[in-house]
């Protein structure tokens, strides 16, 4: 879209008014202000970072957010047990919220054999981010990661009644103090 924007302000000898110019350069919807064309041409960015452990899962991850609404969110995900993998799940979200009680958050989950590890990247564009960057400016990370060992499941399998039952999940909660 840039290169579209670049294109449609270049001026010509029949300028025309901007939404023409814009129509001209091939582009479907043009910015409504000032700030929304400045964050297509240099998007603001806010990188949240996280490092965590429970019991033996390991996460370490990156979520970077440009006020044009873009995110990316990379991590990576270590076990370091000996016998049985472990299911996790890592939530982030932002600590602000808009008026209607809405803010941007993002779940991975994922299942790790013993000893092994798994890397993510996720990323997309939310309205959200664009439309509240006032609100992201302001807000921190909050980082949640819960792990359920697996050996609980072979536990109940082997001294229990027979039927597979979730173990107990352990929880741990950060804030980014990025």
């Amino acid at each position: 879209m840039e290169d579209s924007v670049r294109t449609a302000l270049r001026f010509g000898t029949s300028a025309g008014s901007v939404e023409e110019r814009f129509q001209t350069a091939g582009m479907t919807t043009y910015p409504k202000s000032l700030r929304a064309l400045m964050d297509v041409l240099s998007p603001e960015t806010l990188t949240f970072r996280s490092d965590m452990d429970l019991n033996d899962v390991a996460i370490s991850s990156t979520l970077t957010v440009h006020s044009n609404g873009e995110y990316v969110w990379d991590g990576r995900a270590d076990d370091s047990g000996t016998l049985l993998g472990d299911v996790y799940s890592l939530s982030v979200s932002l600590t602000q919220a808009s008026p209607d009680n809405l803010t941007f958050a993002l779940v991975q989950n994922g299942e790790l054999d013993a000893g092994k590890h798994e890397n993510w990247h996720q990323f997309g564009n939310s309205r959200w981010l664009s439309d509240h960057w006032d609100l992201v400016v302001v807000s921190n990370a909050r980082w949640r990661l819960s792990q359920r060992t697996e050996i609980g499941t072979l536990i109940n399998l082997i001294f229990g009644n027979g039927s597979v039952q979730p173990a107990p999940t352990g929880e741990s909660t950060w804030p980014s103090w990025d």
